[in-house]
């Protein structure tokens, strides 16, 4: 597709720093056995997503499908006792849109729509048309309406919504045969998956302040004043303003009082849409000349005994030494 010889071609991989090792070992012999590539650099998303800013200080929460991980990055390394994950992405969002659908929205004609009839492609299809993340105090207000509701055995209804009340969304289906109403109260409550705390008290805002919380005293500072915010479900509107109300209301509780003074925060504005500033900050890496000193050539690959070794490992001086033990063989 990309009509380039791969042979002549170092290749740099933006990765999570989750990703297995089973799926980088098997990239890695892909790339160097049957595409023969000279070089590979696997590269954490998270570090190169700073580069574009043109810091090398931050925290950034990747927000994506399955889950939200949280990284600080301190002069260009990663604090990894301090990084957090939680399944909060976008998979949370449609599993509540399903809920949603099921008992407020319709077809055309008042029927009910049936769960079975929200696929994972309507969910995705909804949200990027329609929901968006409403304000802290709106959400509150959904959230006493419903209380109220359940006090009184009663469903909630939208007259006890707040004013004013986001515009109902038609959605065309079976090729515009029918047509589906999702309510305004729906597009608007959909994404408060990522932010109401479960049972053990996680959420988006928690992770980041729990994140904080493990990082050395002198660093929390600096980071509170890079956040940056990246993933393709970070792209929802009023996704970061929600995120900084959510930041300084929990402040106020007692687990996080000691990081009051902190406030207020501060977001980065990265030059680029949130889902692919981690494959911009790798363009650049990739144009620099650290990488040729960082990226694992075919020769160290295969003297390695075809393993791709854990960066540390690399960077330590491991593999020269193995190169030079194997050229000594070679002389003897």
């Amino acid at each position: 597709y990309l009509l380039v010889n791969p042979k002549e071609r170092p290749v740099l991989l933006v990765e999570s720093v989750l990703c297995p090792t089973l799926i980088r070992d098997t990239v890695a012999d892909v790339l160097f056995h049957h595409f023969e590539a000279p070089s590979l650099l696997f590269a954490p998303a998270h570090l190169l997503s700073l580069l574009p800013l043109g810091t090398q200080t931050g925290l950034v929460l990747d927000c994506g499908y399955k889950e939200a991980l949280v990284v600080p990055v301190f002069h260009g390394v990663s604090v990894l006792k301090a990084w957090q994950a939680a399944p909060l992405g976008a998979e949370a969002i449609h599993l509540n849109l399903q809920r949603l659908l099921g008992s407020e929205a319709a077809l055309d004609g008042g029927e009910k729509l049936e769960k079975r009839l929200v696929p994972e492609s309507l969910c995705e299809d909804i949200k990027v048309r329609a929901c968006f993340v409403t304000r802290r105090a709106r959400a509150a207000a959904y959230a006493a309406a419903a209380a109220a509701a359940a006090s009184s055995e009663d469903t909630p209804s939208a007259s006890s919504d707040p004013e004013p009340r986001p515009v109902d969304f038609e959605l065309p289906l079976d090729g515009g045969r029918r047509l589906l109403s999702v309510p305004g109260r729906v597009r608007e409550l959909a994404c408060e998956a990522l932010f109401e705390p479960d049972s053990d008290g996680v959420s988006l805002p928690a992770l980041l302040l729990d994140s904080l919380l493990m990082c050395p005293v002198d660093l929390r500072a600096p980071l509170a004043s890079n956040i940056l915010v990246i993933g393709g479900t970070a792209m929802l509107p009023g996704f970061n303003s929600r995120l900084r109300e959510e930041l300084t209301a929990l402040l106020e509780q007692p687990r996080y009082r000691q990081l009051a003074g902190l406030a207020p925060f501060k977001f980065h504005s990265p030059p680029g849409k949130a889902n692919f500033i981690a494959w911009l900050g790798g363009a650049i890496m990739g144009a620099l000349e650290v990488m040729g000193v960082r990226a694992l050539t075919r020769e160290q690959y295969r003297l390695s005994g075809d393993r791709m070794p854990d960066w540390p490992e690399f960077f330590h001086g491991s593999l020269s030494s193995q190169e030079e033990a194997a050229k000594g063989l070679e002389r003897r």
